[in-house]
């Protein structure tokens, strides 16, 4: 059992809400213009959470590698690094979760495009670069999230793709694809690791991993943060002001929790509380997109 408790522990449940909501938020739009498949969205669901799953495991595993859960660490420490559960294991299970991942979106594939020979070289070749990316974030000699490009490949998969590529996969129109809801979860997502990367910095810089928050110091990276928010509501603000009646615009009410952590992350320095504001963060960023979703699924 307490195996068990670790391994759940290093899977990092608490995110998956982040990937889910995305994806839920893709099929959503995909519902709003009449399309919609429940076999399709509960593998992107399977897809999206697996890949996750796969994320925070090669996290767990780089870290402790690279060295960047050190003593001096500011957040806690990950499984590998605490000795609870040692790389050949972990490796095992990143093994076998990318497996799992790929045989998956395989499945999905085939299921939303038979064998049109176009969508399984596209999403095929997205499915192995999604997979590439989840790995190599801080696994590897040279992880990109170690290179202050952690920013910019949160944006494209967990905005981007998961949201506009789940829309895709229910074979709706192109060109009413979800750009700018893309957009906000892309920037509400990158938000959640600016806060994490701001309650690191001093260990990062320890360690040598390369942040953009480190790169644009502390009082700009806290800019930043209100500039990750403030450009997600506005992304929104135009979506609803575009395409749907003035009413939805009160739909913005429910990013108060993430104009609240913006805010706090802004005018705090102290770890504790930062270490708060990434879950709340986080938190906050899953509940405004499965809401806005579910008043998708059901106008």
């Amino acid at each position: 059992m307490e195996k068990i408790k670790l391994w759940i522990k290093a899977m990092r449940f608490f995110s998956l809400p982040l990937v889910t909501s995305a994806v839920f938020l893709g099929a959503a739009c995909a519902k709003v213009e009449g399309y919609f498949s429940l076999s399709i969205f509960l593998l992107l669901f399977i897809t999206g959470s697996l890949l996750q799953i796969l994320s925070n495991l090669a996290n767990d595993y780089g870290d402790a590698t690279n060295g960047a859960d050190g003593e001096n660490r500011s957040s806690p420490k990950g499984t590998v690094s605490r000795g609870k559960i040692t790389k050949k294991e972990m490796l095992y299970a990143i093994s076998i979760t990318a497996g799992l991942s790929f045989v998956f979106a395989l499945l999905l594939i085939y299921v939303s495009f038979g064998t049109a020979l176009w969508a399984w070289i596209v999403f095929g070749i997205l499915t192995i670069l999604t997979i590439i990316a989840a790995i190599r974030y801080t696994m590897g000699k040279n992880p990109y999230g170690y290179r202050a490009k952690g920013d910019l490949s949160v944006f494209i998969f967990f905005g981007i793709v998961a949201v506009a590529g789940s829309y895709c996969f229910f074979n709706a129109p192109l060109h009413k694809i979800p750009g700018l809801p893309a957009c906000a979860a892309g920037l509400f997502t990158t938000a959640v690791l600016n806060a994490n990367n701001i309650r690191d910095m001093k260990s990062d810089r320890i360690y040598g991993k390369d942040t953009i928050a480190l790169r644009l110091g502390e009082e700009f990276a806290r800019y930043y943060q209100l500039t990750l928010i403030g450009g997600g509501i506005i992304c929104w603000a135009i979506y609803f002001m575009l395409l749907y009646p003035t009413s939805y615009l009160l739909l913005l009410v429910f990013t108060a929790p993430l104009v609240y952590s913006a805010y706090k992350v802004y005018t705090s320095y102290d770890v504790i509380t930062l270490d708060k504001q990434v879950k709340l963060t986080a938190k906050a960023t899953g509940l405004y997109q499965f809401v806005i979703s579910l008043v998708f699924f059901f106008q």
